[in-house]
């Protein structure tokens, strides 16, 4: 497996385990801004700790990898719901997005 795809999957599945944790707290009626936030902060740090453990020469340009993998794990689970694919009851409405 090449570092891209690699990495790419990586990002892949932490943008769909924090997508599943975030709906698991919502469902529970616990899902906060602050609860969020670590969610956030714990999927950002696994996705930190494997662009650490590439060169240091290499990690700069990594990030446009890193942000376009996530752009689109975010698109493919934007995509599953709107067919249907996603969690139960269809397309659901995303944490921090408007009414």
């Amino acid at each position: 497996m090449t570092q891209g795809s690699e990495l790419q999957r990586v990002v892949g599945d932490v943008v769909r385990d924090l997508v599943e944790a975030a709906r698991a707290q919502r469902a529970d009626g616990r899902l906060t801004d602050t609860g969020l936030q670590a969610l956030t902060f714990r999927a950002g740090r696994r996705i930190v700790e494997h662009v650490s453990a590439a060169p240091a020469d290499g990690r700069a340009g990594l990030l446009p990898a890193v942000v376009t993998a996530m752009l689109l794990a975010m698109a493919e689970l934007l995509s599953q719901e709107h067919r249907g694919a996603g969690a139960p009851g269809g397309a659901e409405r995303q944490p921090g997005a408007g009414p």
